[in-house]
């Protein structure tokens, strides 16, 4: 039974010690801020009760927490973790829970370069992903298939498996401790061991919010098939570092390993874990450290952070034994409020409603709101102040293009629309994030380098935004890979006649067109001056033109691409006056060429990409035109001339 005396310490007083039977209070002691064992359940904490032993009933005495990644911020070290290698075996694993529309890396390994990529994983077009690189042409990347979607707003655990046999390397991915995919390549392409990045890295920036906690990186295969995994970590000999993110506060990403592998955190913020685990029996029980008879609880109804006199210890006196009074006489603390002595008959009793909890007032029971975010209802959340609403007060989001603010009833209260050249972006106002060019008449043209565009008979895509105008007749030139109309090339653009978009290869012994293996396929007319996503895709010996995320028409395709000459977008360089050859008349929006097939059917074009290890070059996401039209991926950046302007891009309608 419990020792008699100790009263639970409150940080920021001290405590008496407790002496007597087993299980005897311990005295508090002073501090100014959360502390496991202070005798007072802190947010994060499913319980408290004087010490930070474990297997005495409070099993969940401990200050929980993640870290939040809103776009741009990030985690580093400042130097490559101690242990890691680029030798055998080894596992990449976190817990993450990605933000629906979330795009970008999460965790990595990254030297200065754009292709310098020990390893790295990340959401991207609802895919989880792992890879690793070490130039433009040697990148081993996995995509995940048949799992969850990678930004569905839910917790996942993510592992990464490296093993290496004589001169390949071989990448397995697992979501959930499931199997999700594997993909081998040569050793060569394994960049030696670098830096840690959580969030933002070298040339690779996320949009959107993530959330990350329990990161783990390891030597050996710590996973050899399906798992059940483990929702915290511990460090044993194959770890090479371990971030539990419980900090809380401060800018530090702490190791709990014992290599010291500790970096800095830049833009990020703390949220308070709001139950991931499950409800403990002793844990989530509102008792001391211990019930009448000794032991932990161990009743099944017990429930995280809500008291029910199930759980209560048989207090019943005894009649005729003298430490009767004793057992009557248990020491209650719930709700983060004081200890003291109370009968059977003035426990707490059961509470059903969970948005508030037990507490005391003095000897008398009374209740407080429970803490934000505990689940309430089908789906709710509590408010904080006693209520269950859908979303927690202050929250923002986007509702379509409308931000919502959440009122203090926990309800979403719809603001003003956003202007025209404006978005809503995590729940606010905000500049488009997308730019465009306007290609003002036939002489319009921008040459670009062509630097990775020679990529024979690989997979590829070419994707943009554009809408027409009709400020000047014929021209139809939006993009070419050899503005000097060399062999082995390719060419996109608008017919001013038919109004339809179209793609293509070209040779110097054409013939060309349907069946000849330089294909040239055409979408249906488009008769509006509207914003229209376009992708040509090559995926083996097929091309395809895909119109708004649909299928427009395809053809096969057998020619080399080779890069001869510069690249062109609107008017080919020495071939003015030649329609088919002027700039197209249209505005130009995000513009994107990749060394893949990103589409195999039908899908929901998005207007803001962010750069991977499968872009070529990148236009018009963050950097607009001002007579220079930058290559956000690389050096792919070309001069204007001719009536080329800048314009708002299709973020802004």
């Amino acid at each position: 039974m419990s020792g008699s005396g100790g009263t639970a310490g409150i940080a920021g007083s001290s405590g008496t010690g407790g002496t007597g039977g087993t299980g005897g209070g311990t005295g508090g002691s002073g501090g100014t801020g959360p502390a496991c064992g202070n005798g007072t359940v802190e947010p994060g904490e499913a319980c408290d009760d004087t010490n930070s032993a474990k297997c005495d009933g409070c099993e969940a005495c401990e200050l929980r927490r993640w870290l939040d990644l809103p776009t741009g911020s990030f985690g580093q070290t400042s130097t490559t973790p101690s242990g890691l290698s680029g030798a055998g075996a080894a596992t990449y694993e976190l817990w993450t829970r990605a933000e629906p529309g979330f795009f970008g890396p999460i965790l990595g390994s990254f030297g200065s370069g754009t292709y310098q990529g020990h390893f790295g994983m990340g959401c991207e077009n609802t895919q989880w992903y792992l890879f690793t690189n070490s130039a433009p042409n040697q990148v081993a990347f996995l995509g995940s298939s048949g799992v969850p979607t990678c930004d569905d707003g839910q917790w996942h655990h993510i592992a990464g498996v490296r093993t290496i046999s004589g001169g390949t390397m071989t990448l397995v991915l697992y979501v959930d401790g499931v199997f999700a995919g594997t993909h081998s390549a040569p050793v060569s392409y394994l960049y030696p061991p670098s830096p840690l990045y959580v969030g933002r890295s070298p040339g690779f920036v996320h949009t959107g919010t993530v959330h990350v906690d329990e990161i783990r990186l390891s030597t050996g295969e710590r996973y050899a098939g399906d798992f059940v995994p483990a929702r915290r970590f511990t460090p044993d000999a194959s770890t090479v570092a371990l971030y539990h993110l419980d900090d809380g506060v401060g800018t530090t990403l702490a190791d709990a390993s014992t290599n010291g592998n500790d970096g800095v955190l830049t833009g990020t913020a703390w949220s308070i874990d709001t139950g991931y685990t499950a409800a403990q029996c002793g844990g989530g029980c509102v008792l001391d450290s211990e019930c009448a008879d000794g032991n932990p609880c161990t009743d099944d109804s017990c429930l995280l952070g809500q008291c029910t006199s199930t759980n209560l210890p048989d207090a019943t006196p005894t009649p005729g034994v003298a430490n009767a009074p004793a057992d009557c006489k248990q020491p209650v603390c719930v709700g983060g409020a004081e200890t003291f002595s109370a009968s059977p008959g003035e426990l707490p009793v059961d509470d059903t409603d969970p948005c508030v909890v037990p507490a005391c007032n003095g000897t008398q029971e009374s209740t407080l709101p429970a803490d934000p975010g505990t689940p309430c209802g089908a789906s709710g959340v509590c408010t904080g102040n006693g209520l269950c609403g859908v979303c927690l007060p202050g929250a923002k989001d986007c509702s379509g293009a409308t931000p919502r603010l959440c009122g203090t009833d926990g309800q979403w209260q719809v603001q003003a629309a956003c202007s025209a050249g404006t978005i809503c972006t995590a729940g606010d106002c905000a500049p488009a994030p997308c730019q465009g060019i306007k290609l003002g008449g036939p002489s319009a043209r921008i040459s670009t380098p062509a630097a990775g565009m020679s990529i024979g008979t690989s997979d590829f895509t070419v994707e943009f935004w554009a809408k027409p105008h009709n400020e000047y007749a014929n021209g139809q030139a939006i993009y070419h890979m050899n503005e000097s109309y060399a062999a082995h090339g390719f060419r996109t653009g608008f017919e001013t006649p038919t109004k339809q978009f179209y793609c293509g290869t070209y040779n110097d012994t054409c013939p060309c067109g349907p069946g000849s293996g330089n294909p040239s396929i055409r979408t249906a007319a488009v008769n509006d001056t509207l914003w229209h996503h376009v992708a040509c895709v090559r995926q083996g010996a097929t091309l395809t033109i895909y119109l708004d995320g649909q299928a427009a028409a395809s053809d096969a395709i057998n020619v080399s691409l080779a890069a001869n000459s510069n690249a062109s977008i609107g008017r080919l360089s020495g071939y003015a006056g030649q329609a088919g050859w002027d700039a197209a008349p249209i505005f130009l929006g995000p513009t994107r060429f990749s060394k893949t097939a990103r589409y195999t059917g039908a899908f929901t074009p998005v207007k803001v990409w962010a750069v991977d290890a499968s872009t070529i070059s990148q236009y018009l996401i963050t950097t607009g035109y001002s007579g220079t039209l930058t290559d956000e991926a690389g050096g792919n950046s070309g001069v204007g001339v001719g009536p080329v302007t800048a314009s708002a891009g299709p973020c802004g309608g």
